[in-house]
């Protein structure tokens, strides 16, 4: 979601707008992460939903959201990442002395993505789980495909417990 600026007696948006970009643009290199577009995030911008409304619509598992507030010299980031429940996973917040706002932005947003990228993989593995199998024909092509890229990775033979 757009990182909202809090930022009192001035605009602060194009910060707040750049912050969210990078960290969308960051997610999306991280391999197995479904990311929503910019521009579908960004039509949420400025409007009060509910978050789980968001995340339906969206079609997310998680959704970060934030805000940028600007005061003298210093920035404060706070961001969230909120499961397709309405439940915090994760939060935290920056506070950072604004002598480059793209080395800012860069080293907030690494922070963001290395913390919250495992998050996201455990809570989209643990809704695939908690859903369970519709059919059981496709979770046994499923578990087979996952010790075939577990051995593709670790160098080891995959191991076949089916019968020949």
């Amino acid at each position: 979601m757009p990182f909202i600026d809090l930022t009192p007696d001035a605009d602060y948006t194009y910060f707040s707008d750049g912050i969210t970009e990078e960290i969308l643009n960051r997610l999306t290199r991280v391999k197995g992460l479904q990311v929503a577009a910019r521009t579908s995030s960004f039509l949420f911008k400025n409007k009060e939903l509910d978050i789980v409304e968001i995340g339906e619509s969206l079609g997310v598992v998680s959704i970060l959201e934030g805000s940028v507030r600007k005061e003298g010299n210093l920035v404060r980031i706070s961001a969230q990442l909120i499961d397709h429940l309405g439940v915090h996973i994760w939060a935290e917040k920056f506070d950072r002395a604004l002598t480059d706002i793209f080395d800012v932005q860069d080293e907030i947003t690494d922070h963001i993505v290395a913390a919250i990228s495992p998050e996201m993989n455990r809570a989209q593995a643990k809704r695939i789980v908690s859903k369970g199998p519709g059919d059981l024909k496709a979770w046994d092509y499923y578990l087979q495909a996952q010790e075939a890229y577990r051995a593709a990775y670790s160098g080891l033979p995959v191991q076949s417990s089916r019968p020949h």
